[in-house]
C-alpha cells in the first residue's frame, strides 16, 4: 500500500492528467484484488484444507501485486497477447515461490493442492483468456 501511495504522490507532482490515470489504474487493480479475495473467502468452506486456503491467498495476493506494481507491463502484455513475454521474470519468480511453498515433492500428492497461481493468472491478468498469456507460457505447474 505504501508503494502505491508513493506512486500516487509522485504522479500528483507531475500533473493532473497523470494523477487521474494513476488513481484510476490503482483503484481498478485494488478493486479486482479485493473482489478476488472476497470470491476466495465465499468459496471456502469449513472443510477446505488449510493448505488450499493458504495457496489460494498466496496466488490472489501475488497476482494483485503484479497488477499494481507492473501495470504498464500488464497492459503491454495484454495488448500484444503475450503477458508471459512482458512479465516473464515476475511470473517466473511467482511460479518458483508457489512451487517451493505449496508444491514440494511428496507434499503435493498428500494434500492435492492445485495450481491456484495459474488459475489466478488466467482469471485476473489474462481476463479469463489464456491465449493472452502468449506462446512461451509454460502452462500450469501441476
Amino acid at each position: 500500500m505504501e508503494r502505491a501511495l508513493g506512486r500516487l504522490r509522485a504522479t500528483l507532482v507531475r500533473g493532473n492528467a497523470q494523477w487521474r490515470a494513476e488513481v484510476q489504474n490503482a483503484a481498478g487493480v485494488l478493486a479486482r484484488g479485493v473482489a478476488g479475495l472476497l470470491e476466495l473467502l465465499t468459496e471456502q468452506t469449513e472443510t477446505t484444507p488449510e493448505s488450499h486456503v493458504r495457496a489460494r491467498r498466496f496466488a490472489t495476493v501475488r497476482v494483485a501485486e503484479i497488477q499494481l506494481y507492473q501495470a504498464a507491463q500488464v497492459q503491454a502484455g495484454r495488448s500484444s497477447a503475450d503477458l508471459y513475454g512482458a512479465l516473464r521474470p515476475v511470473l517466473d519468480a511467482a511460479r518458483a515461490a508457489y512451487t517451493e511453498q505449496f508444491l514440494t515433492p511428496g507434499l503435493t500428492a498428500a494434500n492435492g493442492v492445485p495450481d491456484y497461481l495459474h488459475q489466478e493468472i488466467v482469471r485476473a491478468l489474462a481476463n479469463n483468456d489464456a491465449k493472452l498469456l502468449g506462446p512461451q507460457y509454460p502452462g500450469p505447474l501441476v
